[in-house]
């Protein structure tokens, strides 16, 4: 059934089934739902900013924590990626001041990269998140 009526993608081809979900993974409701819940027991609808979920705990895990050990490569290549991130952001930063003062674009072809050209605004802008209605069976962990 959920194959055929379910609207979420990450779960619609397991018949529903979320494996491995931990706490704090989903919106609120949802989470609070799933790790309230008995296991082999429906429950539902839950009403969350997606839409509705009816689930079904089918597994319990108990949680694990990695030890440091298992944790460093994961460590290493999340601060190798920041780092990356930052120099490539400095660089460009660093890239555009300094040919910007060197230039002069001609009339009619300005850009906010041209010493000639417009003065910038910072402007903030927020896109609304639209709902959706999901229905499908999630597991906890």
């Amino acid at each position: 059934m959920t194959k055929k009526y379910s609207i979420d993608q990450a779960s619609k081809a397991q018949g529903g089934k979320l494996a491995g979900v931990a706490k704090g993974q989903q919106e609120k409701a949802l989470d609070d739902a799933i790790f309230q819940a008995d296991k082999g027991k429906l429950v539902g609808p839950v009403k969350t900013q997606f839409g509705y979920y009816i689930l079904e705990v089918s597994k319990i895990a108990a949680a694990k924590q990695q030890s440091l050990e298992q944790s460093k490569a994961s460590i290493k290549q999340i601060l190798t990626s920041d780092n990356q991130r930052k120099a490539l952001d400095t660089f460009g930063k660093d890239y555009r001041n300094r040919w910007k003062a060197e230039t002069s674009c001609r009339k009619g072809y300005t850009t906010a990269d041209c010493k000639n050209g417009p003065k910038t605004q910072a402007t903030t802008s927020t896109a609304a998140a639209q709902p959706q209605t999901t229905t499908g069976t999630t597991t906890q962990p």
